[in-house]
């Protein structure tokens, strides 16, 4: 189900995702948007949150989320957009 910015009501957010097994979320910026969207589907409970995030910051929110989510069985699938391989965010991770 389509939804925009204004619905970033966390908990209708949550009840929003309950009815699906996977959500996929292009909403940006992605600084402000992607970490509430995604602790939003790990509350629900999604088996999985696919973005398209790109912003470094909210990567590293979101790998700080790994055993919640693993918790919930919700896998995170980020930075999927147009550059191949690992992305420049997880460099610094990965160092």
């Amino acid at each position: 189900m389509p939804c925009s910015s204004r619905d970033l009501d966390h908990s209708k957010l949550v009840e929003l995702m309950k009815e699906y097994d996977i959500v996929i979320s292009t909403v940006g910026p992605f600084y402000i948007y992607e970490p509430p969207i995604v602790k939003a589907a790990i509350e629900a409970k999604v088996r999985a949150i696919i973005d398209i995030c790109d912003d470094h910051s909210p990567t590293e929110e979101i790998l700080g989320l790994d055993e919640e989510a693993k918790r919930k069985w919700c896998t995170c699938v980020g930075e999927i957009w147009m550059a191949p391989g690992i992305k420049q965010s997880f460099g610094p991770i990965l160092l």
